[in-house]
């Protein structure tokens, strides 16, 4: 998708009402991209869409987390359901698509076939430069078939008086973002990691990181949750950054360099060593904790940003680099591999300064453009 094609879709109002404009809005390309994510578990798991996710929620309890942590969220997806006009269950496990990914490896190798690999995302933040403010960024790499799905939300929340700006997939919740206080959220799977059927899922995380007004209530709610998949979260406000490695256990934050104000990631762990040795890990397929992938862009990252100064267009260059023609951080989808999960349906650049903006492609970088977005807009939408 051109950046300049993807939707911009504005959510103001309560809860519920937030949630019914999205599906409403969306409700053609909700339908779409669910026919595609049907189709992809009929390919993988040989069984009705209606089924599997019947046995997604009865084998997982994740309700009564994100009703204690984050209600409202949960009001979101009620009304996203009857905006599109589907039902609350298939949005709920939909919003779920980190933990869909651990249960779908899981009932896959019980059976002896395998799952995704889980090379997903390249992400990283860069704090502390004189003269610049901070960065935080990344790919956020899914299935190829979330090409011409992309949408950026800006959400308004009445009660906490915060906007924020999600990039998303069409009824997803938000795949990354950042708030009009400056607080940003990047993330990326850790399938290494021990997960939890009763724990708070990623997007719901995500979303309440981006209701906090400031760098330590956002790592302070990370802390506190009890967390359903394995996940670092790369976390960014003024001057600021950390990253998180997540787990049913644990939370470490990983310093790559010993600089604290610097750090990247991909999907190994370093500093969390609660391992999941259960049905579906990498482990037990005889994996070791990091693939050539993931290795391959941790490397790039390191190259390109792990010293010297680091700018917006640096940072735009190493999430479009292919500097690794098997293993690149921008990543296309290769005829016939829609259903693979690698496929970098857009990289942003989110500038943490006062007052702070993003840059995204809407897509691959090193075929995307990047446009600039910020909160002017959304404030002048509204007054219109």
């Amino acid at each position: 998708m051109r950046t300049q094609d993807m939707p911009v879709v504005d959510l103001r109002g309560g809860p519920r009402e937030r949630g019914q404009i999205y599906g409403e809005s969306q409700r053609e390309r909700i339908g779409g991209i669910l026919e595609h994510w049907y189709r992809a578990i009929e390919a993988d798991h040989k069984v009705a869409p209606e089924s599997y996710i019947a046995d997604f929620l009865a084998e997982t309890d994740f309700l009564p987390a994100i009703e204690k942590h984050t209600p409202d969220v949960m009001e979101e997806v009620r009304g996203m359901a009857e905006g599109a006009d589907v039902s609350q269950d298939v949005m709920l496990a939909f919003n779920c698509m980190d933990e869909e990914w651990w249960f779908g490896r899981e009932r896959l190798a019980r059976s002896g076939a395998k799952g995704d690999d889980g090379e997903h995302c390249s992400a990283l933040g860069i704090a502390g430069q004189q003269g610049l403010p901070t960065f935080v960024a990344q790919t956020m790499d899914i299935a190829g078939w979330s090409e011409g799905y992309q949408v950026l939300l800006r959400h308004h929340d009445d009660q906490t008086g915060l906007t924020s700006l999600m990039f998303s997939a069409a009824g997803m919740l938000m795949l990354t973002g950042m708030n009009d206080a400056g607080v940003a959220v990047c993330c990326n799977t850790l399938l290494q990691l021990e997960r939890r059927r009763d724990g708070l899922p990623v997007q719901f995380v995500t979303r309440g990181i981006l209701a906090q007004k400031s760098f330590e209530d956002a790592v302070a709610f990370v802390r506190a949750v009890p967390h359903a998949s394995g996940q670092n979260y790369t976390i960014g406000a003024a001057g600021r950054v950390v990253s998180l490695e997540c787990s049913a256990n644990q939370v470490s934050a990983y310093v790559p360099g010993g600089d604290a104000n610097r750090v990247w990631h991909t999907n190994h762990p370093f500093a969390n060593d609660d391992i999941t040795r259960g049905a579906g890990s990498p482990l037990d397929e005889g994996g070791a904790m990091a693939s050539a992938n993931t290795l391959a862009r941790y490397d790039c990252l390191t190259r390109r940003i792990g010293e010297g100064r680091v700018t917006a267009e640096t940072i735009k260059a190493a999430l479009a680099s292919r500097d690794d023609a098997e293993h690149p951080v921008s990543r296309t989808v290769a005829p016939g591999q829609s259903n693979v999960i690698g496929f970098t349906a857009g990289a942003m650049v989110y500038v943490l300064e006062n007052p702070p903006h993003m840059e995204l492609a809407a897509g691959p970088p090193c075929s995307t453009e990047f446009l600039p977005f910020g909160f002017a807009a959304a404030a002048a939408a509204a007054a219109e």
